[in-house]
């Protein structure tokens, strides 16, 4: 981190964790995980990538939720077969969603299925072990294919059900996908 960010960060009294991949090297993003269960007081955690660029103050209500906010997907990357996802959810014994969400870029409609660079959670040391957990389940199964390079992303909407967490849809002004559309 720069001496700048640093002093930004230390301005805005932005306490500083270091957090690893609990997937070691070879998957560096699943930090994700951890950074999420950072213990904190707040009734809300927010996880926000480090390529995420604050072009204006957010909307008050993203600070709160009883469950869980994300952003869709922007596109389908992981699976548009519903037989792939009824694996995943399976081995949890859990049912699908009953819900579909839009991809940002694209407009496909899919199962749940969340870009993990903005995440808001009620309880994020509860929703982190469990989130771990079943990423390590999926990243495991020899029957589930293309989990890498978006296992946190396909193991986060299976945690969001086996909580039975209330789902609240995120625009994308909240993770603008500035790499596929313009920015006005």
């Amino acid at each position: 981190i720069s001496e700048t960010t640093r002093s930004l960060m230390k301005k805005l009294r932005v306490r500083e964790v270091t957090v690893s991949s609990p997937f070691g090297k070879e998957y560096p993003i699943g930090n994700k995980i951890s950074a999420l269960g950072v213990a904190t007081d707040a009734p809300v955690t927010i996880f926000l990538d480090s390529d995420i660029l604050c072009m204006r103050k957010p909307d008050e209500t993203i600070f709160f939720t009883e469950g869980f906010k994300a952003k869709p997907a922007d596109l389908n990357t992981f699976s548009n077969k519903v037989a792939n996802w009824q694996t995943i959810y399976s081995r949890f014994e859990l049912e699908l969603p009953p819900y579909r969400v839009l991809s940002t870029v694209s407009n496909q409609a899919m199962l749940p299925y969340f870009n993990a660079g903005v995440i808001c959670v009620k309880s994020g040391q509860k929703f982190s072990s469990s989130w771990l957990k079943i990423a390590k389940r999926i990243d495991d199964a020899k029957d589930i294919n293309k989990k890498r390079p978006w296992l946190e992303q396909n193991s986060l909407p299976v945690t969001v059900q086996s909580l039975n967490f209330e789902t609240e849809v995120l625009s994308d002004s909240y993770n603008y996908p500035a790499h596929l559309k313009r920015i006005d």
